[in-house]
């Protein structure tokens, strides 16, 4: 427990400010350290009352004692506050005291810092989905809760809910993220991590892609002129699928992310969820086939890139959503000679994972990590493990 002491100059009469006043403090001790806490209050030396601990002789003495007393109360009533929910405290947590947030909930708390936090707006609306999830298992979530038994209880409950087993690690990882955002902001004691001891399951997921005669499938597919947005959503695909870039970049991607160099067609570009750089030569992927369909749409619709008489330049394959291209997609493959599953499955994720499977054949798996831009090779490595012609390979070499 803090003890509390009413103070007068704790520097003593050399200190007086040039109208001869001196602060009253606060002083807090605990685990042999003090801190001061201004209470704003200020008295000449004949003013105060050092056996009493008062203001005195002053025409505005009962005010003054009032609001010494109400810095008292507020310091005492905060270290109850931190004490009841994190059953810890210290005296740089007690300077928090004046906060406006430390009287919140935890499910307060997330909802807060969710609002206040810049991030894409898939991250945001993942998170939100964990704050409903959390609300529809329990109203109201205090500091102190959260412990083994409440994340134990939350499993149980996803699970009831008949969500697979990967939904509810991402749930749990949302729930993290708070839970570790709540300790650096002094709401909850280290040790009382309730994640050291829960451990999150995850299972591999089946990954759905396009093999190479699949793949040619598609670019062999006839689409009428008359139906010009399909096949710009399917050359969409297609690209994505030679490059591997995720959706977000592929569709808002403009003329002005190309360059045209000695050596061909360059595309310059900045991830929108990694923020890494990335640089390609288009004739180094699949014979040149990104290139080859980059040029037909940049003199087809050079003037349309410009915007329209816009600032802003329209993006290659006209930005439309990904809900909208998806739905689509399934409608142009259809009637194509490819496995079931991929015209039930098929998105423009599937475009990227395409990639990933294909050039886990015929590149190092250093050099796919960094075309795919993995943070770790761990990321990359199923690709490797999915490509059934690799498998092949190495099962060739073996002398039996």
């Amino acid at each position: 427990m803090i003890r509390y002491a009413v103070i007068y100059n704790y520097k003593r009469t050399g200190n007086l400010k040039s109208d001869g006043t001196a602060p009253v403090l606060i002083r807090t001790y605990l685990d042999k350290r003090i801190k001061f806490f201004n209470t704003r209050v200020y008295v000449r030396p004949d003013q105060w009352d050092n056996s009493n601990r008062r203001v005195k002789n002053h025409p505005n003495q009962f005010q003054l004692n009032r609001a010494i007393k109400d810095e008292l109360q507020a310091l005492e009533h905060f270290e109850f506050e931190v004490l009841n929910r994190s059953n810890s405290i210290t005296l740089d947590r007690l300077a928090d005291y004046k906060k406006d947030d430390f009287r919140i909930t935890f499910t307060e708390f997330y909802e807060k810092h969710l609002r206040q936090c810049k991030l894409r707006k898939q991250s945001v609306k993942d998170q939100q989905q964990t704050l409903f999830k959390l609300n529809s298992f329990r109203k109201q979530i205090f500091f102190k809760e959260l412990n083994y038994k409440l994340v134990k209880d939350f499993n149980t409950f996803l699970h009831n809910q008949h969500l697979s087993i990967n939904t509810i690690a991402k749930h749990h990882k949302n729930l993290k993220k708070y839970i570790n955002l709540a300790i650096n902001c002094g709401h909850l004691d280290l040790n009382d991590y309730p994640y050291r001891q829960f451990k999150i399951k995850k299972e591999v997921p089946e990954t759905t892609y396009l093999t190479e005669y699949e793949l040619n499938q598609l670019e062999k597919l006839y689409i009428p002129y008359a139906n010009e947005v399909h096949r710009q959503i399917r050359d969409c695909f297609l690209f994505a699928c030679y490059t591997g870039m995720r959706f977000s970049d592929v569709s808002t991607m403009t003329a002005a992310n190309f360059t045209k160099t000695d050596k061909g067609l360059e595309l310059y570009y900045v991830a929108r969820k990694t923020k890494k750089p990335l640089r390609l030569l288009l004739k180094n992927f699949f014979k040149g086939k990104p290139e080859k369909l980059i040029n037909y749409y940049l003199e087809k619709y050079e003037p349309f890139y410009l915007g329209k008489g816009e600032s802003k330049p329209m993006p290659i394959f006209f930005g439309r959503t990904n809900q909208y291209t998806n739905r689509e997609l399934k409608k142009i493959v259809k009637e194509l000679n490819i496995r079931d599953v991929v015209k039930e499955k098929i998105s423009m994720h599937v475009a990227r994972h395409t990639f990933g499977t294909i050039m886990a054949g015929k590149v190092k798996p250093q050099t796919l990590q960094k075309l795919m831009q993995h943070s770790r090779i761990t990321e990359t490595m199923p690709y490797i493990h999915l490509n059934q012609e690799l498998i092949n390979k190495e099962l060739e070499a073996i002398k039996w």
